[in-house]
């Protein structure tokens, strides 16, 4: 009943997210390496991040492979000053020896979204790695 429930669950935000993707506002980033999120390991490439559902949800696109993930929006809070500061929109990483996991983003406004970060290794440190996002335009 638990799998049931959860397929449902994901079937409806799917649709809300193609329902309200007409209306939102889309971000492109570069991502070089490869990276879990959302329990799914996202390969490098070129992702289209759009917040969907009235912007309760992102959904995060693989440009050239189609495949994606939803993300269900965390609590929000301040982003630091200096990203306030530069104003670029950003996704960043949570890697350890040789994964990386998405563990927030912010897209340009005055909040910003941290999702859960990967148990690392004993002794395993972790690196923030940071990437850059630029607004997609409408041609």
């Amino acid at each position: 009943m638990k799998s049931l429930t959860m397929k449902l669950t994901m079937a409806a935000a799917a649709l809300a997210a193609v329902l309200g993707v007409a209306s939102a506002q889309t971000s492109r980033a570069e991502i070089p390496f490869a990276f879990r999120t959302a329990g799914a390991v996202m390969a490098p490439g070129t992702y289209l991040i759009t917040e969907v559902n009235g912007g309760r949800v992102f959904q995060m696109r693989n440009a050239t492979a189609g495949n994606g993930v939803l993300l269900m929006k965390p609590p929000a809070r301040n982003p630091p000053r200096d990203w306030m500061a530069d104003g670029n929109p950003r996704l960043v990483f949570e890697c350890g020896r040789g994964r990386c996991a998405l563990v927030e983003i912010w897209n340009g406004s005055d909040k910003t979204y941290r999702f859960s970060r990967p148990k690392l290794g004993r002794d395993e440190e972790a690196r923030r790695v940071e990437v850059t996002m630029k607004a997609v335009t409408a041609d």
